[in-house]
């Protein structure tokens, strides 16, 4: 059954009333309680919960259009603290978990936060350490049940509940009084974004806006019901996934399942076995390199792979429109194929079977984000049978603006991010920008009216910083965002993402980051696939010392982040890294080719600043942390 046609324009405080009453004995939450056990909680039992907290906070004097944040990884209680903060009339403040102190401190002042919410007592101690540069901070609530704070300004979850309980009895009609007074118009929540500009600001959306996002992704999204799981694996600070794994899935009674952190993710589908989950590219990358794995212990499964990824391209080329757009047959994929073809997709059966157990049993589809993925890696998931809904959208549109979904055939043409949805308007600058108008648009930047009013053309259109170009059949292609464009000394324009993306399926280089900006060539600082050169060195009998190497566990795989000087320095990684380059290269002009790279010793991480939660590079914080080998590039 499809349930999107009860969503209608309303706040969210009304939708969360109404999908509590339509779907109570649903389950609607389920998430690990150990390594072999899991927990849940419906519909019903979701909505107790939040009129406790949302009564809580009442009796703790917030008021309506107060800010209420959130700093927390994905978990259960992430949605209860949001509608207990909507449902108050409050603005949701949402902070990614893993900023540090100082920023963290930037954003609770900025937004002018009252109260706060932290999962635990790594985000507590960031709090207590910052306390007396919080002047207007009040109460902080750490969402765990038992926490036993010593603090009279530190409550946890029962507390708040307890204060809700007592907040009803006294006031019965004041809960259900509260909601019922937001409006549409009013603010819903704040998301601070970096942008273009490098400083973070409050990115404001309204529920009209939010409602409207919401609207539009049901409209495009195959038939979704309460049989859908939904995993939850990207941080919900970002509004693209607290749109569409939280509130989409609410809206149609869906279960929602977390993950614990995005490099669990491979562990965590087999766990939940979800219908459908947000991803980026990175995540598919790392699937397509750990099935690559599989195949790598013989010359004649690395033969295999080889051929898998030929019959994907030669596939899904069958399949292609005189415009190169892919129609998928579903099922009936190797009935009207030529004998030659179809003996290769037997051949590569194997292959593609394992990339689509990866994506778990019951995976229907999953939406892409942050980046486009290459058009390489989209051959080979639809080659599987494995559905990717690439698209377009960031913090300041409420999701997605353009998507293969928009397009009523429903086809995919790989390298591009889709189609624009109906319901918006869009126009490409004369220098490329892409610019869009429409009702999901946010409502301002959190105090910076100059800013707010910068970001949009006089007929209102907003600017988004992101280069596109137009193809045939309204299809777009993102370019590039407009601060990852660098120009060389002679004028010529670089985008480094559309050189670093030539690496995004290499066996050797795991991460690569391109420098040049008003120089007079290109350079990049490249990290190996350390696990890789392992392998290759110890297949040839090459000596290396593994006590300079370190490791660490990501996503349950032990693997390599650090290498030593010899290591990196030994003549036959330097070999293989160069033909990588050189290979590369050969794809592009010259002006964009990488002249001159060093080979670095680490990978760049989230806890040294130097990546993005969505696995994005923090140009900034790299070239400052490897300013040395960037000028010795030059020198």
């Amino acid at each position: 059954m499809d349930n999107r046609q009860h969503l209608v324009r309303e706040t969210l405080p009304r939708m969360f009333d109404s999908v509590v009453a339509r779907y109570g004995d649903c389950r609607c939450q389920w998430w690990q309680t150990g390594p072999e056990t899991t927990a849940s909680l419906n519909y019903t039992e979701v909505g107790q919960v939040v009129r406790e907290l949302t009564s809580g906070l009442m009796c703790l004097n917030v008021v309506k259009q107060d800010r209420v944040a959130i700093m927390a990884r994905n978990c259960p209680q992430w949605l209860w603290a949001d509608f207990s903060i909507l449902n108050a009339g409050a603005v949701t403040v949402a902070i990614y978990p893993r900023l540090s102190q100082r920023e963290m401190a930037y954003i609770i002042n900025d937004s002018g936060t009252r109260i706060l919410y932290v999962d635990d007592t790594v985000n507590l101690i960031k709090v207590l350490n910052m306390r007396n540069e919080l002047p207007r901070l009040e109460k902080v609530i750490v969402m765990q049940n038992n926490f036993a704070g010593s603090h009279p300004d530190i409550l946890n979850l029962s507390q708040v509940r307890e204060l809700g309980a007592r907040f009803l009895l006294r006031h019965p009609e004041a809960y259900d009084e509260r909601w019922q007074s937001v409006g549409l118009h009013d603010r819903a929540t704040m998301v601070y974004s970096s942008g273009i500009s490098g400083r973070r600001r409050g990115v404001v959306h309204t529920h009209n806006s939010i409602n409207a996002g919401l609207l539009r992704d049901l409209r495009i999204s195959p038939p979704l019901s309460v049989k859908d799981i939904f995993l939850s694996v990207i941080s919900l600070s970002y509004l693209y996934e607290r749109l569409l794994s939280q509130m989409l899935a609410l809206s149609v009674g869906a279960t929602i399942a977390y993950s614990e952190k995005l490099s669990s993710i491979i562990k965590d589908i087999q766990v939940f076995h979800p219908t459908v989950f947000c991803t980026v590219p990175g995540v598919l990358e790392q699937v397509f390199m750990t099935v690559r794995e599989n195949y790598s212990k013989t010359p004649e499964d690395q033969r295999a792979f080889d051929a898998a990824v030929n019959t994907a391209q030669e596939l899904t080329e069958f399949w292609e429109d005189e415009d190169g757009c892919i129609d998928i047959p579903g099922d009936n994929m190797g009935k009207t194929l030529s004998p030659d073809l179809r003996n290769k997709l037997m051949a590569s059966e194997n292959i593609f079977r394992q990339f689509k157990a990866m994506m778990g049993s019951k995976h229907r589809f999953s939406f892409s984000g942050a980046r486009p993925l290459s058009p390489e890696l989209y051959r080979m998931f639809l080659a599987s049978g494995v559905m990717i809904y690439d698209g377009y959208g960031i913090n300041e549109t409420a999701g997605t603006v353009t998507a293969f979904l928009a397009n009523p055939s429903k086809k995919i043409l790989p390298g591009s991010i889709g189609c624009l949805v109906t319901e918006d308007e869009a126009k490409v600058l004369p220098n490329g920008e892409f610019a869009v108008r429409g009702q999901t648009l946010f409502k301002e930047y959190w105090n910076d009216p100059e800013f707010t009013e910068e970001a949009f053309t006089p007929n209102r259109f907003f600017k988004t910083g992101d280069l596109v170009e137009m193809l045939p059949n309204g299809y777009l292609q993102f370019v590039g965002r407009t601060r990852d464009m660098l120009f060389l000394e002679n004028g010529e324009r670089v985008i480094m993402t559309k050189v670093e993306n030539l690496f995004s399926l290499s066996n050797y280089i795991s991460q690569i980051c391109v420098y040049g900006h008003g120089q007079k060539y290109i350079t990049a600082l490249i990290v190996p696939n350390f696990d890789a050169f392992i392998k290759l060195f110890e297949e040839e009998g090459l000596q290396y010392n593994e006590a300079d190497m370190q490791f660490m566990n990501i996503g349950g795989v032990r693997t390599c982040i650090k290498a030593g000087s010899g290591f990196i320095g030994h003549k036959r990684l330097m070999d293989v890294i160069d033909t990588e380059i050189q290979q590369a290269n050969r794809q592009l002009p010259e002006h964009e080719s990488i002249q001159r790279y060093t080979i670095i010793n680490r990978r760049f991480t989230a806890e040294a600043d130097e990546m993005t939660p969505r696995m994005n590079l923090k140009r900034d914080t790299i070239y400052k942390n490897f300013a040395l080998d960037i000028h010795q590039l030059y020198s």
